[in-house]
């Protein structure tokens, strides 16, 4: 074996990110804000999600059901509460679905992807309300089974991952994997694999 390629959530790191702040943009407050977020998250497995269910629960901020949910894989959830659409996940996703995102509004959100943070923000009838930061913590085993694996023979590690260009660097950095894909999304990782 002369590579080896891994996913990173949950495999090189634990895939339980918690939440580390949660920043709003003046249109909502930060309890409403988290009572959105909290109804676009509440059916999905995602770790994102589920840190987010964790985060609201430690804060005890009550969470409707929303009356429709629609999950896309990779990209962020809508849902549907008395005739408003919400729209939570990656920024990609609240554009495609016409959030307007202004500058100082992208400006906040890149300066948490420059620290390593991973990102879901929400929106609903064209504006961004806020997004909360998050981050997962790197298995301590990582490092000395990449290490190990490179003295028997394996000359390169690829890490594949869902998360922005940052995290990936931090991750890959860290562990001394030799290339990563970042922003990917789950049919992606197959097309990486098969092209190996």
């Amino acid at each position: 074996i002369k590579t080896f390629l891994t996913d990173k959530t949950g495999t090189l790191t634990f895939g339980k990110p918690r939440i580390k702040e949660v920043i709003t943009f003046g249109k909502i407050g930060e309890i409403e804000f988290l009572e959105r977020l909290g109804m676009a998250e509440i059916n999905s497995n995602h770790p994102m999600s589920v840190a987010i269910m964790s985060f609201l629960k430690e804060k005890n901020i009550h969470v409707l059901a929303p009356d429709d949910f629609d999950e896309s894989p990779g990209y962020g959830m809508k849902v549907i509460k008395k005739n408003n659409k919400f729209f939570a996940g990656k920024i990609d996703y609240q554009e495609k679905n016409g959030i307007k995102i202004d500058v100082s509004e992208r400006q906040k959100m890149q300066e948490k992807k420059d620290e390593g943070a991973s990102i879901t923000a929400l929106g609903s009838d064209g504006e961004l309300f806020g997004f909360v930061v998050a981050e997962d913590h790197i298995r301590p085993f990582a490092k000395f089974l990449i290490d190990s694996t490179k003295k028997l023979g394996v000359k390169k590690w690829i890490m594949l991952t869902g998360d922005n260009e940052n995290v990936a660097n931090r991750v890959a950095g860290g562990l001394g994997i030799d290339s990563y894909v970042a922003n990917m999304k789950p049919e992606g990782k197959l097309s990486e694999i098969e092209k190996l």
